[in-house]
């Protein structure tokens, strides 16, 4: 999170505190029309897989 936004958050009264731990993951497929080819990538903290058809 930008500190500006932090900064923002703070001020209107909110408590921030970062986690001990991840708390997202991500998957994701990037097209490439012009090649016709898929790529993809999944985050290795969690489950799952990125997967195209």
């Amino acid at each position: 999170m930008p500190a500006a936004t932090r900064d923002k958050l703070t001020r209107r009264g909110f408590r921030l505190a970062p986690p001990n731990w991840a708390i997202g993951g991500e998957r994701a497929i990037w097209i490439d029309w012009e090649n016709g080819t898929l790529a993809g990538a999944s985050d290795h903290r969690k489950d799952g897989c990125a997967l195209g058809i």
